[in-house]
């Protein structure tokens, strides 16, 4: 089950926790970011290319 809190403040703030369908997800996402991460540079390089070829 989903939990959530609201608090009387301003700006509002609301915090949430993860469902148990979620972590299921996180070794996955975990993983994903791990590959972002050693690959950084890499990513970045192909997205300035691709960003100067745009017309």
């Amino acid at each position: 089950m989903d939990r959530e809190a609201a608090y009387a403040e301003v700006p509002p703030r609301v915090e949430y926790t993860l469902a148990p369908l979620g972590h299921g997800l996180f070794e996955t996402v975990s993983s994903l970011i791990g590959w972002a991460a050693d690959h950084h540079d890499e990513i970045r390089a192909h997205r300035e290319r691709a960003t100067a070829e745009e017309p």
